[in-house]
């Protein structure tokens, strides 16, 4: 009876601690917003209709937003050294490890992430030499404003990228990992080549 009783109790708060688990990772605030999400995968195989591709998906009716990128959250991160611009700052990290997608303008938008200070992608600009920083990155770093700071990317050419916004932290790993440095770069820089996602 007492070890019959004993598994009983194991099994039921067993039981309880998965369900709680299950309920805050239902619930939990991502920071993004992945309901009604749709997401095509590979569709770099179209080549160069990809973007033909999309502007017709943008036009069926209930569509609100289209965007490509690199990756998806909880997907295949690309993840990289930074050197980050002293600028006479003096608690500045001398390099930094990113994680990063290329998006293109609607990326933002279409997962409705928060930009916390600056602006977004935007064809009033030209945004080839531009970043985006989460939160994390830019507390890591230690920039007092990082709106205007450059980073440079010594895997690439060496080139420069001028931080232009800093979005709220949003998940893009699992909620068991802790959040990581992370950056947005747009598809006209050209920093990497890792093929696209539709969404």
């Amino acid at each position: 009876m007492v070890f019959q009783f004993t598994i009983s109790t194991i099994l039921i708060i067993g039981t309880l601690v998965v369900f709680k688990q299950l309920n805050f990772f239902r619930n939990a605030n991502m920071g993004l917003d992945k309901e009604n999400v749709v997401v095509i995968a590979n569709s770099n195989r179209l080549g160069t209709g990809e973007e033909s591709f999309r502007q017709t998906i943008s036009q069926l009716p209930g569509v609100s937003n289209v965007s490509i990128a690199s990756s998806i959250p909880t997907g295949n991160l690309f993840g990289d050294s930074y050197t980050p611009d002293q600028n006479g700052e003096q608690q500045v990290a001398r390099d930094i490890n990113l994680s990063s997608f290329i998006v293109d303008y609607d990326f933002i938008p279409t997962l409705k992430i928060q930009v916390l200070k600056g602006r977004n992608f935007s064809r009033d600009f030209s945004d080839s030499g531009s970043v985006i920083l989460n939160e994390e990155a830019a507390k890591q770093i230690g920039w007092k404003d990082p709106i205007g700071k450059r980073l440079q990317y010594p895997g690439g050419n060496n080139e420069w990228y001028t931080v232009i916004a800093v979005v709220k932290d949003f998940n893009v790993q699992s909620l068991q990992t802790p959040m990581t440095p992370f950056a947005l770069f747009h598809a006209s820089s050209r920093s990497y080549d890792m093929g696209t996602s539709f969404w």
